[in-house]
């Protein structure tokens, strides 16, 4: 007989007070940032707030403000910060647990460092990511590091090589996946920016994680403007390293489930 292991969640919160760090770019980068002093940063942010929280930048939308921060744009940035690790206990009856980075928005270019280890590297600013980082965690102090390439030179690249696509205005935003007013447009300033938007955490894991559900509705019999679901049925899609058990719930109206 096969008896269900008990599943568990642990989250580490990793937002809060980073570390950011200038490494490379054009020529009219200003002294401070080219010292590769580290400056304080919050996270989820990005670089333009960070630098005006530290009173290193002027409000860009003042006066003629946006043509003095181009160079922030073309740049390669650099967040850091350390973090403890306790380790995972082992619980008996519990399944193998898994830890994962899981990062729900990166903006864009990012390449992913846990304790020196190179663990990914993103190209798409509007999905989340998770890796496994289990066997790179250490008891005790850990660095993880995320470096943003220049995603106005990374769209400039792929113009060169794809060729001219059709747009509105002269600026490459239709090369890369990131937020095309980040580039200009009638109504608004150049403010190529990079960061980690969105929260970051390590979150541990046993037996089995519904990774995503969706819905599919079936509508019949209904009579406008009352239209009644006759079925609602979830098709979760699951996550599971180890054999697991788990239960799939379909609603088929307010009364009836199963």
């Amino acid at each position: 007989m096969t008896h269900p292991r008990t599943a568990h969640r642990v989250s580490l919160d990793l937002t809060g007070p980073w570390e950011l760090t200038w490494q490379d770019g054009p020529a009219d980068t200003p002294a401070y940032a080219r010292s590769r002093t580290p400056l304080s940063a919050t996270v989820p942010g990005q670089v333009h707030t960070d630098l005006m929280a530290a009173g290193l930048l002027e409000d860009p939308d003042a006066g003629f403000g946006e043509l003095e921060q181009f160079w922030i744009g073309h740049s390669t940035w650099t967040y850091s910060r350390s973090f403890t690790w306790t380790g995972v206990p082992e619980t008996p009856g519990s399944a193998q647990p898994r830890t994962d980075l899981v990062a729900e928005g990166l903006d864009t270019f990012a390449v992913v460092h846990l304790n020196g280890t190179e663990i990914a590297r993103t190209r798409d600013q509007h999905v989340g990511w998770r890796w496994d980082v289990s066997g790179l965690l250490a008891e005790g102090e850990n660095i993880l590091a995320i470096t943003f390439g220049s995603a106005w030179d990374a769209a400039h690249e792929c113009e060169a090589v794809v060729g001219e696509l059709p747009r509105p205005y002269d600026e490459p935003y239709a090369y890369v996946r990131k937020s095309a007013c980040n580039f200009g447009w009638d109504w608004g300033p150049h403010y190529v920016t990079a960061g980690i938007w969105q929260p970051i955490r390590l979150e541990t894991w046993s037996a089995a994680r519904i990774s995503s559900v969706r819905p599919a509705v079936e509508l019949t019999g209904f009579t406008l403007p009352s239209a009644p679901v006759k079925r609602v049925q979830s098709r979760p899609r699951c996550a599971s390293p180890w054999e697991s058990m788990f239960r799939v719930l379909t609603i088929r109206n307010r009364t009836d489930r199963h």
